[in-house]
């Protein structure tokens, strides 16, 4: 799991609570740093992005990801604080899932539950959303 937030503590709060959970995570705080691992063949099943990474955008990296991740069963998440309705419906048009901060370990359990195979499938909440691919 690729995960890139220019806020080192997100990244240490992230791999915090999947640690338990044995969950290869991969961290950047770089728009820069993230695209050069991306450029190193590495495969990830999930990305999860800031929206603001820097000067750059999480969909940015997450289109540079698109075409560099050899997996087709990848998955992205977009984090963000802001509000705004025009990144929900753009990350439900780029079937992204929208995660709003400070994401909740819950939230991200089940995000991880629904892309990786992890204990409690079962018994995830119901606060996780993505539209289906038709």
């Amino acid at each position: 799991m690729l995960v890139v937030d220019d806020e080192p503590l997100n990244c240490s709060y992230i791999a915090k609570i999947l640690e338990p959970y044995s969950v290869q995570t991969t961290c950047f705080t770089s728009y820069s740093d993230a695209i050069r691992h991306l450029d190193d063949d590495q495969d990830f099943d999930l990305v999860i992005s800031d929206l603001h990474i820097g000067r750059n955008s999480g969909f940015d990296l997450i289109k540079m990801a698109r075409e560099r991740i050899v997996s087709r069963r990848c998955n992205y998440a977009l984090l963000t604080g802001d509000s705004d309705h025009s990144v929900s419906s753009r990350c439900s048009e780029e079937w992204i899932y929208y995660l709003n901060k400070p994401v909740s370990e819950g939230i991200l359990l089940d995000l991880v539950r629904a892309n990786l195979a992890l204990p409690g499938q079962d018994d995830c909440h119901t606060g996780l959303v993505k539209a289906s691919r038709a």
